[in-house]
């Protein structure tokens, strides 16, 4: 892996970019490594989006880097951007075993949160999202899976 030090304003986290005709993934380092990777899947989820979309068009799919952010903006990207990335930090089967593990400490969220390396208002919105249950909501335990299940 080639580590280059290249400008990226104090508020980008992550981005794609070419260089030297390469399309290369830059990633701040002045950020916290919770930021970094969550950014960094978010920014997956963005480039999942472009593509698709552009396929479902029947027109060729473009060079991201050209095109994104897609004009006019999408207020919807940013929402399917941090649901991907969630989904690709947090699968359901390992959310479900933090939770279960960390369900009678008082600082649940932020140990589940850390376990996955993600930003607690993310796994938050996440949660919320998807409806998800958890013993710190329901004050209660999430059904255990079968022994068939494991």
């Amino acid at each position: 892996m080639a580590v280059r030090k290249l400008p990226l304003d104090r508020t980008t986290s992550a981005s794609l970019r070419r260089v030297a005709g390469e399309l290369t993934l830059l990633v701040n380092s002045d950020v916290t490594e919770t930021i970094r990777t969550f950014a960094t899947a978010t920014l997956l989820g963005h480039y999942v989006l472009m593509r698709e979309r552009e396929a479902h068009r029947g027109g060729d799919r473009p060079d991201f880097v050209r095109t994104y952010p897609p004009r006019p903006p999408d207020p919807h990207a940013d929402l399917f951007a941090n649901a991907f990335a969630c989904h690709f930090l947090m699968p359901k089967e390992a959310l479900d075993q933090a939770w279960n593990a960390h369900a009678r400490s008082a600082t649940a969220t932020a140990d589940v949160a850390r376990t996955f390396g993600v930003p607690v208002p993310n796994l938050i919105e996440h949660t919320m999202r998807i409806r998800y249950r958890t013993r710190t909501t329901l004050r209660r335990p999430l059904p255990q899976p079968r022994s068939s299940e494991q």
